[in-house]
């Protein structure tokens, strides 16, 4: 019964952040262009157009962040480049986020855990060039926390 309630939990869980990270990519779309709006109407207006542009970059990212660089990920068992870079850069962040903090059925995972737990990860669920860049940027990451 408890696993079922933190399933259940875990998928709710999913489905909030799923709206969330939609509505921060709406925010960040329209913030940006309102930032550059002010300087410049017509780029402003130019960044605005391309909005349709950056949500289909955010739906291959949704999709295909589970997806392994080794090609045993999910849904569709894509590999390598084949996985789109959004989704590839997505799932360092996801899965780094996932292990430092607590879950229902977790403890959070220190950040030196973390960075060892991603670098052993590296060229079968991540690409590897995404976690070397990763990697040199621990110090920010960590603040970022």
């Amino acid at each position: 019964m408890e696993v079922y309630k933190c399933s259940r939990k875990m998928k709710s869980t999913m489905n909030e952040r799923e709206a969330y990270v939609k509505e921060i990519q709406k925010k960040m779309i329209l913030s940006f262009t309102e930032l550059i709006e002010k300087r410049d109407v017509t780029t402003g207006k130019h960044v605005k157009r391309t909005g349709v542009y950056v949500k289909i970059l955010a739906h291959d990212m949704v999709l295909s962040h589970h997806e392994k660089w080794d090609g045993s990920g999910y849904p569709q068992g894509i590999a390598g480049e084949n996985i789109p870079l959004s989704a590839r850069i997505m799932a360092v962040a996801d899965v780094f986020e996932a292990l430092v903090s607590k879950r229902c059925y977790k403890e959070a995972c220190s950040y030196e855990q973390a960075f060892d737990i991603i670098r052993n990860l590296s060229g079968t669920h991540f690409d590897p060039v995404l976690v070397e860049a990763f990697l040199n940027r621990k110090e920010e990451v960590k603040h970022a926390g």
